[in-house]
């Protein structure tokens, strides 16, 4: 189960290019099995609740909406010991999460 401490829930919606306005969210009950069973709304990122949304045990709402739980960025970084040449695997394995984390990541598509 993954869920937020319910003190520091805020969620921002925007649509368009507009402004993030904050909104505070209090539940004494969070996490995909709460939402899953009707009593609550969650806000996950798709690769955590894709399965349950193709299911149809969660099923997505506000969609005109862009959603965040934070306004900082999110990042995937890839760090690897320097030198002169980027070793084969190393490489491989970039390439791998370039293609899968990309523009559209593969739980999305």
């Amino acid at each position: 189960m993954h869920s937020h401490p319910v003190d520091e829930a805020r969620w921002f919606f925007r649509r368009g290019q507009g402004d993030w306005p904050p909104n505070g969210v209090k539940s004494p009950i969070t996490g995909n099995p709460a939402a899953e069973q009707g009593l609550g709304r969650v806000v996950f990122p798709s690769w955590l609740i894709g399965e349950s949304l193709r299911a149809g045990t969660l099923q997505a709402v506000l969609t005109e909406y862009d959603v965040a739980t934070t306004l900082e960025p999110q990042r995937i970084a890839a760090l690897w010991p320097g030198s002169r040449r980027l070793w084969l695997k190393v490489r491989t394995v970039i390439d791998y999460f370039v293609e899968c984390f990309g523009t559209v990541p593969y739980w999305d598509r």
